[in-house]
């Protein structure tokens, strides 16, 4: 016997107490399941800190120079921090450099025809806001630029200027950014992999708590199969979004990129393993040494994920877990050891590294830098938002009215499902940032005291910028609260950024509900015939894990996008007319066939399990009239 087993015997009569890590992990696969981001791991200190400084350093000039127009260059330097992709550098560059050269375009013409009256200053930030949600067409590293350019403009309208004034502005805009782009490019330089090793272990952390919670319910001894299949379910759809997370960011490198995509791939491996092994503890009962190798599994899942955090990567002591827990496993009944096995084999070939850095085509860009259709109804769509909402501020005399077309500008996405959580998320973070910033006020009201306090305001806005958008949004209202009330001292200034982002988000929200909706084609319905087709797919592919991994891919992402909505329109009310239960039974019936085939993927029998579960989809999918 091991020595190590001596520990697991004295410890799995307990189940691991919840740390606060795994609470956090257990919010975020809620709050994904309804739309709503969370994603711990994505936390970026550096990241953060880089930004206060660049932010603080202009703050600071501000304060000792006495000239409040220095606000603009912290208004840059602070937005080009946000239009960093991170990555490689040559990305960087456009983006921070896009926004910037866009920004000072943009600025100094809104500010002149501000100055020449609200309907003319309003006129031109329309046609500036429509061209500047274009870039959209070019992705997502473009449309962040974009909108920003945008936030520029819906601001600087409400900064009049003579020409003298408004190119003096720009100025100090543009030195700010160009600040921002030194200190992000040369002088505090963050490895270009970074977010992508962020990434990849945000993957098997999310298997390790899929793990530590198998164990748990092993250790309780009398779980039923409906808490195996929801706790099975919950954790499928966490881990299938972090691996395509972890895809898309790989695809993003432009070198180095053999022992990201080795991680990618081996976690999705070990996934499939991980299916095979939850599908078997719901219908089997788990044995003594089962909870062994559970506690195996567990500790090589977390080798990996620091592995995969690190710079350099170390596989010794994940080969030492993975030749551990394939002994253990032998010593299982056929279905439990062939799914530990294939976990064991995954961290095995994981161990190993990459043998050779492989030539990585260029991906083909299907689309990309067309203008189409969708693409200038939404444009349009936030334009004549914009326009509501600049109307209404001037109606209702709102101070710093700026705040609420701001609002309207970043909350309006595409579709309707997503821009009210993000709408509801950013009133939620503007109410909790104004009285965080009003309680900070009312103690530490001096000068000084407040450029203190925009350092860390500063640094956990950049950081958390990737982590949830609510807690995001937090921060930067108690930052920008704080940076006016030291440049341009008043009352009320904690109210009035809470407010006006309420009225901006909602004018967003109706926007978006109102003006030239888009829907996707065939709704609800459409969503679950998809799922069914590729599950289907799923359970007839060959018995190899390597041919199956596109279709197991595939029914993984069609099963979590169909339950991400009907959680989605549970929330909204609709659970009567959009026969939402029943959904959720045709649902339960593909993690059903999906667990059943990967049983039988790896090799360990499971044709029975794989017909009970296709008998229980095509009852399901008959009540709701889909094929099958």
């Amino acid at each position: 016997m091991r020595a190590q087993d001596l520990g697991f015997r004295q410890t799995i009569r307990h189940a691991p107490a919840w740390s606060v890590v795994e609470a956090v992990y257990r919010l975020s696969r809620w709050l994904e399941t309804r739309s709503f981001g969370l994603t711990p791991e994505q936390i970026g200190v550096s990241e953060g800190m880089r930004a206060a400084t660049a932010v603080v350093v202009v703050v600071g000039l501000a304060y000792v120079l006495h000239w409040p127009g220095l606000a603009w260059a912290a208004f840059g330097a602070f937005w080009c921090c946000l239009a960093d992709p991170g990555g490689p550098d040559r990305t960087r560059l456009k983006a921070i450099g896009g926004f910037a050269l866009g920004g000072a375009l943009v600025l100094p013409c809104v500010s002149m025809a501000g100055a020449l009256g609200p309907v003319v200053g309003g006129a031109v930030m329309l046609a500036l806001v429509f061209l500047t949600n274009l870039p959209r067409a070019w992705g997502g590293i473009a449309a962040v630029p974009g909108i920003l350019v945008s936030v520029v403009a819906v601001v600087g309208v409400d900064y009049p200027r003579s020409p003298a004034g408004a190119l003096l502005l720009a100025g100090v805009f543009l030195a700010g950014c160009l600040w921002a782009m030194l200190l992000c490019l040369a002088l505090w330089r963050i490895h270009p992999h970074a977010p992508v090793r962020r990434a990849a272990a945000s993957i098997f952390a999310r298997e390790a708590a899929m793990v530590g919670e198998f164990l748990a319910l092993v250790q309780q001894g009398d779980a039923d199969e409906a808490a195996w299949t929801a706790l099975d379910s919950a954790h499928r759809r966490a881990v299938r979004l972090a691996i395509e997370r972890g895809r898309v960011a790989v695809a993003r490198l432009e070198s180095g990129r053999a022992r990201h995509e080795l991680a990618v791939d081996g976690a999705d491996r070990l996934f499939a393993g991980l299916i095979a092994l939850g599908h078997y503890l719901a219908h089997s009962e788990a044995p003594r040494r089962l909870g062994f190798c559970l506690w195996t599994l567990h500790a090589a899942v977390l080798e990996a994920e620091h592995q995969a955090a690190n710079r350099r990567f170390n596989g010794t002591r994940l080969a030492g877990f993975a030749a551990d827990l394939a002994q253990d496993a032998r010593h299982l009944s056929i279905p439990a050891a062939r799914a530990f096995g294939l976990c064991a084999a995954s961290l095995a070939s994981l161990a190993e590294g990459p043998v050779q850095p492989a030539r990585h085509p260029r991906a083909e860009k299907t689309g990309a830098g067309r203008i189409t259709a969708p693409i200038l109804r939404h444009a349009a769509r936030v334009t004549v938002a914009v326009g509501m909402a600049y109307i209404l501020a001037a109606w209702l005399h709102l101070a710093f009215s700026y705040w609420a077309t701001m609002a309207t500008v970043m909350v309006m996405q595409p579709l309707a499902e997503t821009t009210w959580p993000r709408s509801l998320e950013r009133i939620i973070g503007s109410l909790g940032g104004g009285l965080l910033a009003a309680l900070l006020l009312a103690v530490l009201p001096a000068k000084p005291f407040l450029l203190l306090l925009v350092f860390p305001l500063a640094a956990m806005t950049i950081a958390f910028k990737s982590v949830n958008y609510t807690v995001f949004v937090l921060f930067l209202t108690s930052l920008f609260v704080l940076v006016i009330a030291m440049v341009q001292p008043g009352g009320g200034i904690p109210t009035a950024r809470a407010l006006n982002n309420v009225i901006g988000a909602l004018v967003g929200t109706a926007g978006v509900l109102c003006l030239w909706p888009e829907r996707r084609e065939g709704g609800l319905r459409a969503l679950l015939q998809a799922a069914v087709v590729a599950n289907l797919r799923l359970a007839v592919a060959p018995l190899s894990q390597d041919v199956a991994a596109q279709e197991r891919r595939e029914a993984g992402m069609a099963s979590s996008e169909a339950e991400t909505a009907v959680a989605r329109m549970r929330l909204e009310g609709r659970a009567r007319r959009e026969r939402l239960h029943e959904a959720e039974e045709l649902l339960t019936a593909l993690r059903g066939v999906a667990g059943a085939a990967a049983v039988r993927a790896v090799g360990a029998g499971g044709g029975g399990d794989l017909a009970q579960a296709m008998t229980q989809l095509h009852v399901a999918a008959e009540r709701l009239g889909l094929e099958a």
